[in-house]
């Protein structure tokens, strides 16, 4: 079982990695962790969890976790939207996190990361991950 705080600190440490690097570079807003702090520029990244043992149960372990990843550009950023949503796919599908003395089993995305337009506001794209842990 893994913390919540062991948890994110796994997907920033996969965000933060050289593998990361161009996602970095093309998500100029950053990644942030549920709150996008306002006036924050596009395109930009925010991570939800969903739901997991934590919050389900009030344990302090998690045994399974449910995540997103929502991806929002302005109108003119569609090209980069899409870069960056293929990048957070290669980045996050697949891949063992390593936790302190313990790694997660692979993530399996639950969604295909589909562009949606937002009128006069611009585009948004979730990406959905079941991860259990062992």
């Amino acid at each position: 079982m893994a913390s919540y705080e062991t948890y994110l600190t796994a997907i920033k440490a996969r965000w933060d990695s050289a593998t990361g690097a161009t996602t970095r570079a093309l998500a100029t807003g950053g990644l942030w962790l549920t709150k996008v702090p306002q006036g924050t520029t596009p395109p930009y990244v925010r991570l939800d969890i969903i739901s997991g043992t934590e919050f389900d149960t009030m344990s302090t372990k998690l045994d399974s976790a449910f995540i997103t990843f929502g991806i929002f550009a302005n109108e003119d950023q569609y090209e980069t939207m899409v870069q960056i949503r293929d990048l957070l796919v290669t980045l996050y599908d697949d891949v063992l996190l390593t936790m302190a003395s313990q790694n997660m089993v692979r993530a399996v995305r639950l969604t295909p990361g589909l562009i949606l337009e937002e009128p006069q506001k611009g585009y948004s794209c979730h990406i959905d991950y079941w991860h259990e842990f062992g």
